[in-house]
């Protein structure tokens, strides 16, 4: 098997280990896939979207951000809460678990009972009471943290954030190479220069906009790589600062998300040339 062949492999162990966990669960009330491996089009670097629907009242009794679901033992590298993704009555987090050749990506959304409904072409998991079927996407109340954050609530956030956001602009620069709208790459790159801002870090090289734009494909990746080198001793410093960020192996797991996409780009270069 080549690379992206066996972190494939990798990767359909681990969701097996996590479905099964999610049906020992007496709690969930039921849980289905949806996204891409709910509409069974994933390819090589898809994440797994899990929505969990448990009991009315569950997601009250939790304070701050909510964590996974505690069935599930193997503590994530990330756990970022992105307050915009909440679905009606519920909840989100991004989480990046780690992996030996690279990191698995789980997005959980938390939805109590009664607002419940599973949508076109989700693929149930768990089933242990009715859910109805709802022939529309499903709806999202969005927001954002009503929580004021100190300047070291704010520092961590952003590193989390550049982290967590690094292997979906990876994804973006392989599945969609001529597209126009880098945002969240630039979002990322300028969370970098604030931070090393910050911290008085001799930084001088953050491509801009149309520099970036400029790039062809493995350009992109490679300074998407930079990029994740030049947040190692930011995130460094977070952690002595005693801040609640990601564990160190982040930054190789965030480097061999990038050379999954350099290989998925070389593979579809070799098929555009065939």
């Amino acid at each position: 098997m080549n690379l992206l062949e066996s972190f494939v492999h990798e990767r359909s162990v681990f969701h097996a280990s996590m479905l099964e966990a999610l049906q020992r669960d007496g709690d969930i009330l039921a849980a289905w896939r949806w996204g891409s491996f709910g509409t069974l089009r994933a390819d090589e670097l898809s994440d797994l979207d899990l929505w969990i629907v448990v009991p009315n009242g569950y997601l009250a009794k939790i304070t701050g951000s909510l964590p996974p679901h505690p069935s599930l033992l193997r503590v994530p590298l990330i756990s970022f809460d992105v307050p915009r993704n909440y679905p009606v009555d519920g909840r989100y987090l991004l989480t990046l678990y780690e992996g030996v050749l690279g990191p698995h990506q789980v997005d959980w959304y938390w939805q109590e009972e009664s607002a419940a409904a599973a949508p076109p072409q989700a693929t149930l998991v768990v089933e242990r009471q009715p859910i109805p079927r709802s022939n529309q996407p499903p709806a999202f109340q969005g927001g954002s943290s009503s929580e004021p954050e100190t300047t070291q609530e704010r520092f961590a956030r952003q590193v989390s954030f550049f982290f967590a956001m690094v292997p979906s602009v990876a994804k973006q620069v392989a599945r969609q190479p001529g597209q126009q709208d880098w945002s969240l790459a630039q979002a990322i790159i300028g969370s970098l220069a604030e931070l090393a801002d910050e911290l008085g870090a001799a930084i001088s090289h953050f491509p801009q906009a149309s520099y970036w734009r400029g790039l062809d494909p493995m350009g992109k990746l490679e300074v998407l790589e930079s990029c994740v080198q030049l947040m190692a001793p930011i995130r460094a410093e977070a952690e002595q600062r005693k801040l609640e960020v990601p564990a160190a192996p982040v930054v190789r797991q965030c480097q061999k998300f990038i050379q999954l996409a350099k290989e998925k780009l070389a593979q579809q270069s070799e098929i555009g040339s065939a």
